[in-house]
């Protein structure tokens, strides 16, 4: 049998439904179908008394009393040829994404990514004429090789 210290002998809604842990909702739902009394007070308000709810979570069906039916195990196999395809989709995929080597120009956060430095020192280099950049429209791109030669020299 639970015993819950330190709980009052009359609980509101919010309380009863903490007691229990579930939702509001869920409490009303739960005390309605199991009968639960409630207790009328000056008739402004209602509330519920400890040992009903005690009695309601005994009713409660336990985790390990409910049957779950359980889903056998599904395993794939995959053939030579099958992983050979996914291998071959994978290489295909990767050569199409470019890497930052492989382009010209890149934002001011990727350049701040690549140097490993924030926002305000990639604004910084740019001020100080160590990083070439090019408008192209609203957008400020910074040339990959004025990077390179920042690595090269660090």
């Amino acid at each position: 049998m639970m015993i819950a210290e330190g709980w009052p002998a009359l609980m509101s809604t919010e309380m009863a439904a903490r007691y229990l842990s579930v939702e509001e909702s869920k409490f009303v739902d739960l005390a309605s179908f199991f009968k639960t009394p409630a207790v009328e007070v000056d008739s402004i308000s209602i509330r519920w008394r400890k040992q009903d709810l005690d009695r309601l979570i005994k009713q409660l069906p336990s985790i390990a009393s409910m049957q779950i039916p359980r889903q056998p195990t599904r395993l794939m196999r995959l053939d030579d040829a099958q992983i050979e395809e996914i291998a071959k989709a994978v290489a295909r995929r990767l050569e199409g994404s470019a890497t930052h080597s492989d382009r010209k120009l890149v934002s001011i956060r990727e350049a701040g990514t690549i140097l490993g430095v924030g926002r305000s020192s990639v604004y910084r280099m740019m001020e100080d004429g160590r990083l070439a950049t090019t408008r192209i429209g609203r957008r400020t791109l910074i040339h990959m090789d004025a990077i390179q030669s920042i690595i090269a020299g660090a």
